[in-house]
């Protein structure tokens, strides 16, 4: 779930290419595509964490680990 809500704010914020960029290169030239150090990366993720509204939906832990994410 966390790695799933940083891809998501990635996604968001810098695109679509510059997410495609950070898939083929790695989390080390995160800075270097972005523009941002590491502690402005968090402190904007943590933002956007704070943003989200939660939802009530439970989630079926069992199916996901036994099937993924479908």
């Amino acid at each position: 779930m966390q790695s799933g809500s940083f891809v998501q704010f990635l996604y968001e914020n810098y695109g679509r290419e510059k997410f495609r960029r950070l898939w083929e290169h790695g989390v080390t030239h995160l800075p270097e595509i972005t523009g941002k150090c590491y502690q402005e990366i968090e402190t904007e993720w943590r933002a956007f964490l704070q943003s989200v509204k939660p939802t009530r939906s439970e989630v079926d832990w069992e199916a996901l680990i036994e099937n993924g994410c479908e």
